[in-house]
C-alpha cells in the first residue's frame, strides 16, 4: 500500500483531485483508470469532478494532464486548467504569467488577486442549429472538448440527470459523446448556466469550456458581445473573453481556482 499526497481545489464548484508527478513518484504509484475512478467517487474516495496531475514538461513552463471522474483522460478542463496554473504557482512551477500544455494544446495562464484566468484552444465558428439524429436542434461548439448548447427561458426546473444524457448520447455525437449546457439569459452579456458533462455523467457545479463554448455561440448568435459572464450553479461567476480573427475565435475564461485542503490517501498496490 503507498501514500499519495494530494491538494483537493475547485474552480467555482467544479472540483478536482490534483497531485504533482513528483508526489506521484514518490509514492511509486500507477493512477490507473479504476484508481482514478475510486479516488473521484465521492461516497468511497476523496471525491471529485476529475483529476489532474501537475508535470514538468520539457518546453514550457509545466504540463497539465486532466482525466475525468471516469479515470479516463480528456483534451481539455477550463476550470481544471485554472487550477493546475495556481497548484503549479504555489509550486514555484511557473510565475504570475506562463504558459503551460495540455491535451489541446498550449495554453496562457494569468493570475491575479484574486482569480486565474487561462487561454482555451482558438476556435472555428460554432454550428448553428446543429440537428441531431433526433431531429432536434441544439448548437455546437468545440472549445477543447465538443459542447451542444441550448437557450431556454428558464433552466432552474429543468431534469438534467433525464435531459443530459439524451443529448449527450446522441447519435451524432458518437462515439465520444458531448457535453450539454443549458443557458438562462439575466441581463445584457450576463446568463445563467447548468452543465451536464460526460465522463462525469452528471450535472456539474461548473464548465469552464461549456461556459467558453456557450460565450462563443452567444457572440456568434449576436445575442452577447464581449466579456459575457455566467452565473454558475455553484454560485461564483465565469468570464469568457472573445476576440476574432479572419474567422477564428480566441477565447479566455477567467475565475476563481481555490485550494479547500490538503491531504494523504491510501492507494492498494
Amino acid at each position: 500500500m503507498s501514500t499519495l499526497k494530494f491538494t483537493k481545489m475547485h474552480g467555482a464548484g467544479n472540483d478536482f483531485i490534483v497531485v504533482s508527478d513528483l508526489e506521484i513518484e514518490a509514492a511509486s504509484v500507477q493512477l490507473t483508470a479504476p484508481v482514478i475512478e475510486a479516488l473521484c467517487d465521492r461516497q468511497l474516495g476523496i471525491g471529485a469532478d476529475g483529476l489532474i496531475i501537475v508535470a514538468y514538461d520539457f518546453e514550457l513552463d509545466f504540463k497539465m494532464i486532466y482525466y475525468n471522474s471516469d479515470g479516463y483522460e480528456a483534451e481539455m478542463c477550463g476550470n481544471g486548467a485554472r487550477c493546475a496554473f495556481a497548484f503549479a504557482n504555489k509550486l514555484g512551477m511557473v510565475s504570475d504569467i506562463g504558459v503551460f500544455a495540455t491535451g489541446s494544446g498550449p495554453a496562457n495562464g494569468t493570475i491575479g488577486a484574486d482569480f486565474v484566468k487561462v487561454s482555451l484552444p482558438t476556435s472555428s465558428p460554432p454550428e448553428l442549429d446543429y440537428v441531431l439524429d433526433s431531429g432536434s436542434k441544439v448548437h455546437f461548439a468545440n472549445t477543447g472538448v465538443p459542447h451542444a448548447v441550448l437557450i431556454s427561458d428558464s433552466i432552474s426546473e429543468l431534469d438534467l440527470k433525464e435531459l443530459g444524457p439524451k443529448i449527450r448520447y446522441d447519435a451524432v455525437f458518437a462515439p465520444s459523446g458531448a457535453n450539454v449546457n443549458f443557458l438562462e439569459k439575466q441581463d445584457a452579456n450576463l446568463y445563467k448556466i447548468r452543465t451536464y458533462e460526460r465522463g462525469v455523467e452528471a450535472e456539474t457545479l461548473a464548465c469552464g469550456t461549456g461556459a467558453s463554448a456557450s460565450a462563443l455561440i452567444l457572440f456568434c448568435l449576436d445575442q452577447a458581445t464581449s466579456p459575457v459572464t455566467f452565473l454558475t450553479k455553484g454560485g461564483d461567476k465565469l468570464i469568457v473573453d472573445i476576440k476574432e480573427k479572419n474567422g477564428q475565435y480566441d477565447l479566455h475564461l477567467t475565475g476563481p481556482a481555490t485550494i479547500a485542503f490538503t491531504g494523504e490517501v491510501e492507494i492498494n498496490d
